[in-house]
């Protein structure tokens, strides 16, 4: 069955996300989502996608709604399901001087960890046809403070990244504060059970309690439908839910635990519902094994 791709939705006027939450496999980039806004002049895109496929379909939306060329792309943070797609925009608009923006770590972490990763996709039955056409760009202009606010074409922006690590070490949110619009990439998730392997779950839950909820009420979230602040504060539960789970456990007894018990540490009251229901062996891998 070919994958559902993602879906166009409007923002606002300019703002626009492409949200790919009925498809949570591999073979939908996991259900990871893209955004974009049109510039006085040009486009900017946040997050590029997994396969050929989800650049295409990116590219198809953006296409839809404008004839403008694509000037900036900004890479939320390394993982392959966000960042894949950059050489399918660079083949076509380096000629118009694309930027492919990102923090400093999240372009030396693609640049680490983004071949093998590529490669190992590339063994899943049914994946190398989407993957073969790309290959890992990695960002030519980047940042390495907390953060910076710019207008470019007119637009204001503000770049944040977490100052200890949330999602990554690389993570990068971009805000609009004069629309209240958050892109937020994987620093949050609505309804989908988030991966956790290269987390600061410390981090993550301080930077998420110090968004500004009041000025910012639409987020484009990683994984799952365009939401408000209510699902932030959801989402941020979560995480604390799992922080707690962590530590009122003895991990030196974990290898004692069975695998229905570590399960509980990521399948939390509430979440029966969530998509992306492979991260809870995933992340079980990560943090016990």
């Amino acid at each position: 069955m070919p994958p559902k791709l993602g879906r166009l939705v409007g923002l606002g006027r300019d703002f626009f996300a492409v949200v790919a939450s009925e498809d949570d496999l591999v073979y939908g980039g996991f259900g990871a989502n893209q955004a974009f806004v049109l510039l006085e002049e040009s486009v900017l895109v946040f997050d590029s996608g997994f396969s050929v496929l989800q650049a295409r379909n990116l590219h198809k939306k953006i296409l839809e709604v404008t004839d403008k060329k694509i000037r900036y792309l900004l890479n939320s943070h390394d993982h392959s399901d966000h960042v894949f797609g950059n050489s399918f925009f660079w083949k076509k608009y380096s000629v118009n001087g694309l930027r492919i923006v990102s923090h400093t770590i999240c372009k030396d972490n693609l640049a680490s960890n983004g071949p093998k990763r590529i490669a190992n996709y590339r063994k899943i039955p049914g994946l190398k046809k989407a993957l073969d056409p790309l290959e890992i760009l990695v960002p030519n202009v980047t940042y390495s403070d907390l953060g910076m606010r710019l207008s470019i074409e007119g637009t204001e922006l503000v770049l944040s990244h977490p100052p200890t690590g949330a999602h990554t070490l690389g993570d990068t949110m971009l805000f609009f504060p004069r629309n209240g619009i958050a892109f937020a990439g994987d620093i949050v998730w609505n309804r989908f059970l988030p991966n956790l392997e290269d987390a600061n779950l410390e981090g993550w839950i301080t930077y998420l309690e110090d968004l500004d909820l009041e000025t910012y009420r639409k987020f484009v979230p990683g994984h799952g439908e365009v939401c408000q602040a209510h699902r932030v504060v959801e989402f941020r539960n979560y995480l604390k839910a799992v922080r707690a789970k962590l530590l009122e456990t003895d991990l030196s007894r974990e290898r004692k635990l069975n695998q229905s018990t570590l399960r509980t540490f990521f399948e939390i009251p509430g979440t029966e519902d969530w998509k992306l229901r492979q991260m809870v062996e995933h992340n079980i891998e990560a943090f016990f094994r």
